[in-house]
């Protein structure tokens, strides 16, 4: 039986290698191959040159060095009108694509796993909630919403999904902790959105 074809659509920054495309988010490569067990997945994300850590298990991946470029490539999917599109996160380059596929009225869903409204508030500063709740608020409007946390929307207007990213291998080997003293282990990127330099700072004191 045909799968039905899923475009993945995300801000993610993917590099090509030898050996495959690569990104950093752990989430983005779990979720597109979630994902194709399902659907035929195609993922339209930005290119990158910086080598990255994550292999993603996909056949189909098309990656964008610009906004234009990245546009074209999902006008390259409208071939089979029963294409169905999936936006990881509200960024700029997904707002835009939003904007895109509304206007050919295609059908939306937006997957939201994080407060961008925080988020925005740490990158810009005074007017960062603002900017994203503009995008919040048009993405959200044209498309079927699905959230990870019951606070990143209302309920009554997404669907409540519980991904995780723990298997089995997570209940094997297990070691008793070490008390003696307070450890601290940090899993997550680099970036000052999530958090971890004010946890490094906090830590220092």
């Amino acid at each position: 039986m045909k799968k039905e074809n899923l475009v993945l659509i995300s801000n993610e920054k993917i590099n090509k290698s030898d050996s495959g495309y690569f990104c950093d988010n752990i989430d983005i490569k779990s979720t597109a191959e979630g994902f194709n067990d399902s659907f035929d997945v195609l993922m339209i994300a930005r290119e990158s040159k910086e080598e990255k850590f994550n292999r993603i298990i996909l056949k189909k991946i098309i990656t964008s060095s610009n906004i234009l470029s990245f546009l074209i490539n999902i006008f390259s999917t409208f071939k089979d009108k029963n294409t169905k599109y999936l936006l990881i996160s509200i960024t700029p380059y997904t707002f835009f694509a939003c904007i895109f596929l509304s206007i050919f009225k295609k059908k939306i869903f937006t997957y939201l796993r994080s407060n961008g409204h925080e988020e925005y508030r740490v990158i810009f500063g005074f007017w960062g909630p603002a900017i994203y709740h503009f995008m919040y608020s048009l993405v959200t409007a044209k498309s079927t919403v699905i959230v990870c946390q019951k606070k990143l929307a209302k309920k009554n207007e997404s669907h409540l999904v519980f991904p995780s990213q723990l298997d089995r291998r997570w209940l094997e080997n297990h070691k008793s902790p070490m008390l003696d003293k307070p450890r601290l282990l940090y899993v997550g990127r680099m970036k000052i959105e999530k958090g971890i330099f004010s946890l490094i700072e906090m830590y220092k004191k």
